[in-house]
């Protein structure tokens, strides 16, 4: 049997303990109780579905941009149509067709070139292992379909076996010849090319190998290098996440980024970067 304790107090009957009284305020106690707990219940279910939808808008870009795997000998060249040409409303086949034309290169020059599209950026990645025809792709302005000319702008993608950093605070009156030779030279010895980003103070270095050095020599100036990758990304997720999930996306893209960044920096090497 369940110990009973006595204590001093007023003796009251059965009817006033089950009085209606007694009953309301005990319900409005389980109420407030019941308030506290949603409240406190559907703050954190607001913040997970932030998170999970944030991290759902990442899976979702990064499986709908990944493409098929190209040989690894082969040089890659992007070319982002222009002019409104989308590509999801025109024939590929008919794609591949005017760039081979517009670069004036023949079926034969081609035949190992595999073009193919990434409809979610809106772009076409072209792989050759001809130099030739990647020069001639790469040089790309224009493409005619059917009685329509669309401007384009193509580039080669850097290789696999490389990555980029970016530094900051460069002065815009140096110009490409000048920042090239400050960069590109035996005291960044896996510096391969650089890149100003429009007429910013921003500066894109190619780097071989698969680590970003901590610095890198600017002539005789000593400047931080900042992972690219983090760039890139927040930059997609801008662009294509609704407006109502950017805050999150973001939020968790920082904290991922940092993850990798730091990671990259951990690969071991064998040569010891500056």
């Amino acid at each position: 049997m369940p110990e009973v304790e006595m204590v001093e107090g007023e003796a009251i009957s059965q009817e006033e303990a089950n009085a209606p009284g007694w009953q309301t305020a005990l319900s409005k106690n389980k109420r407030s109780l019941r308030q506290q707990e949603g409240a406190s219940t559907q703050s954190v279910g607001t913040a997970g579905r932030c998170t999970a939808t944030a991290q759902g808008v990442v899976r979702r870009l990064a499986a709908a941009s990944r493409l098929p795997r190209m040989p690894r000998s082969h040089i890659r060249v992007i070319v982002r149509p222009k002019g409104g040409l989308d590509l999801k409303k025109v024939s590929l086949i008919r794609l591949a067709q005017a760039l081979a034309t517009a670069a004036n290169l023949s079926p034969e020059d081609t035949k190992a070139d595999i073009v193919c599209p990434n409809l979610t950026q809106n772009i076409l990645v072209v792989s050759t292992p001809e130099s030739k025809n990647a020069g001639a792709y790469a040089a790309l302005c224009l493409i005619r379909l059917g009685s329509t000319d669309y401007q384009v702008s193509a580039y080669t993608a850097a290789s696999d076996d490389t990555c980029k950093g970016i530094i900051r605070g460069v002065d815009v009156d140096i110009d490409a010849q000048q920042l090239a030779a400050m960069i590109v030279n035996q005291r960044n010895p896996k510096a391969m090319e650089v890149h100003r980003i429009k007429d910013t103070t921003t500066v894109v270095i190619l780097f071989s190998g698969l680590k970003v050095p901590n610095y890198v020599m600017c002539g005789t100036s000593m400047l931080r290098l900042t992972f690219v990758m983090g760039v890139e990304l927040s930059a997609i997720v801008l662009m294509f996440a609704p407006l109502r999930r950017r805050k999150c996306a973001v939020g968790v893209l920082s904290t991922t980024l940092r993850k990798i960044t730091n990671a990259s920096r951990n690969v071991p090497c064998a040569e010891e970067h500056i």
